[in-house]
């Protein structure tokens, strides 16, 4: 089972890497103000991360218990969707 966050857990990491250079960057500018404000996103930042691998976690769960039902609403919503689209025409 993977429960790595893929591609956008990678995204995730690069931007909190990117904020931290952003901070160092800005701290000798701005002073300790910063660091506060910086410290203030990057809890916001790791709440969201551990929010997302939580969903991600729930939702492969999810598709695991329940794969042919999942299967069965995508039918639904291809056969829906191609109903409305060849009506278009």
């Amino acid at each position: 089972m993977r429960h790595d966050g893929g591609p956008l857990m990678n995204d995730l990491q690069q931007l909190l890497r990117e904020f931290d250079k952003l901070v160092k960057a800005a701290r000798g500018a701005l002073g300790e103000q910063t660091e506060d404000v910086a410290e203030h996103v990057r809890e916001g930042l790791d709440n969201a991360r551990d929010r997302l691998k939580t969903g991600a976690r729930v939702v492969d769960d999810y598709l695991r218990d329940n794969t042919w039902t999942v299967v069965a609403l995508a039918a639904a919503a291809a056969f829906v969707a191609g109903v409305l689209l060849t009506r278009r025409k």
